[in-house]
């Protein structure tokens, strides 16, 4: 979703089947569903009171889901871009570290679980039950998420509150509440105008980049399973249909117990997209949490050699903009490390690299240029001193070879229009390079004018 969307109330209820909490009753029962912070220390307590004043309800949100099932009510789905360009800074900085500190800290509340029986008491599901497809929404007793220390949902900002586990695309990925730039940076976001996973009905709503963690969902299968990981409870659903909707697609919430996935489409974009990618799921099976979900291996993307006082200026796409097109993987790929934030950190050290180099030609800096490049000559760039960018005549799509989990090389080639210096008018600037001892360095670099 991007950044300041806001869910709309629907139509009639129809539409294509990717889902939503149902009516405005959601944003104010939100907060009573996402209960306290799951990243705390665990110690037993009561249920969260209900609000109180005009937003009170009688019964629970839940029971409430319920009792309406017939009134079925379709709110949009404002999954207006997932916008990767937004807030670079803070992806290239922090997805890497946070991304698995997240999953550490969901790994350290089920091992507490684990070696502390105690914790999980006020869970109802002790032993494994089983929901049959199509089974109503009383086929299970709740399992008394949200009560004790483990509330459902987590907190809004970084707080985990589980772990997102589809064994057939090898994904594993945290989970946060929210999808904002920051939180979809470094984890799946959960909706929070949607519920939390619970037996008694309602639809939970997963967004996430698409070049990252959902890369791979459109190879997920009717039949396939997708699990939400508590530290006391999994829920299991069972993938049924995966489509391409158009961004504003009415939803609807269901009665069943049920999962969607969405992500913009296609999934190699690296721009704002008009389509999504929905995935169906329905609950099947809920079960006490038994083994340690395994961690997220560390990619940490290359580093670029810029001199500070080139780095002051920016390299990110927030100080020189350009349009993306599609990120481009050959090589041997490995589906974890692309089902992850790695490829969008590795595109974003390309970038800088890239907007290096050209600052460094633009402002006659061959040492600049020595630093990034070592090895060409600078005078495969002369041709752009004190010129600059204008704009662009076509998207920049990069293409990243792979080794497995191991970048080994990347190409860009761009399409800039440039005002003063030796040659204005509409350029190709063809780069190449490679990581060496952790760096990406620049092996080729080429310059001429096209028309």
């Amino acid at each position: 979703m991007e950044p300041g969307d806001r869910v709309q109330p629907g139509g009639d209820g129809a539409g294509t089947e990717a889902a939503r909490e149902a009516g405005s009753e959601a944003g104010s029962e939100a907060g009573n569903e996402a209960g306290g912070e799951v990243g705390g220390d665990l110690k037993q307590g009561s249920p969260p009171a209900p609000r109180s004043g005009a937003h009170a309800k009688s019964g629970s949100f839940r029971d409430h889901l319920v009792t309406r099932s017939t009134q079925l009510a379709a709110i949009a789905l404002i999954v207006a871009g997932l916008l990767i360009a937004g807030s670079i800074g803070l992806f290239y900085v922090h997805s890497h570290d946070q991304g698995a500190a997240l999953v550490h800290r969901v790994e350290s509340l089920v091992h507490q679980a684990q070696s502390n029986p105690a914790i999980c008491s006020n869970h109802s599901t002790t032993t494994t039950s089983t929901v049959p497809l199509g089974a109503g929404s009383s086929a299970l007793p709740s399992p008394a998420v949200g009560s004790g220390s483990l509330p459902a949902g987590g907190t809004s900002g970084l707080a985990p509150a589980g772990i997102l586990e589809i064994p057939s695309i090898a994904l594993k990925a945290p989970i946060i509440q929210g999808e904002s730039n920051a939180q979809l940076a470094v984890a799946v976001g959960h909706d929070p105008l949607s519920t939390w996973p619970n037996t008694t009905g309602g639809t939970v709503v997963l967004a996430a980049h698409d070049v990252t963690w959902f890369s791979h969902i459109d190879q997920l299968r009717p039949g396939d399973t997708v699990s939400v990981v508590e530290p006391c409870v999994t829920y299991v659903y069972r993938v049924t249909t995966g489509q391409v909707v158009s961004a504003g697609t009415p939803v609807i919430s269901t009665a069943q117990p049920r999962l969607v996935l969405v992500t913009c489409y296609p999934l190699d974009a690296l721009f704002l997209t008009s389509k999504r990618y929905v995935v169906d799921a329905y609950l099947e099976q809920i079960r006490p949490t038994g083994t340690k979900p395994p961690a997220i291996p560390p990619w940490a993307p290359p580093s670029v050699s810029a001199p500070a006082a080139l780095l002051a200026q920016g390299l990110t796409l927030n100080e020189n903009p350009a349009p993306e097109g599609n990120l481009i993987l050959q090589g041997s790929v490995s589906p974890a490390w692309q089902q992850s934030p790695a490829p969008l950190e590795d595109d974003y050290a390309l970038l800088e690299l890239y907007f290096g180099a050209l600052k460094s030609a633009e402002q006659n800096q061959p040492l600049w240029w020595a630093q990034l490049a070592p090895g060409v000559p600078f005078s495969n760039a002369v041709s752009l001193v004190g010129s600059r960018v204008a704009g662009y005549g076509a998207q920049l799509s990069p293409v990243l070879t792979l080794n497995g989990e191991r970048l080994t090389s990347v190409e860009l080639t761009t399409y800039p229009t440039v005002v003063g210096g030796l040659r204005p008018g509409p350029m190709q600037i063809q780069m190449t390079a490679a990581v060496r001892n952790g760096q990406l360095v620049i092996t080729g670099w080429s310059v001429q004018s096209v028309k």
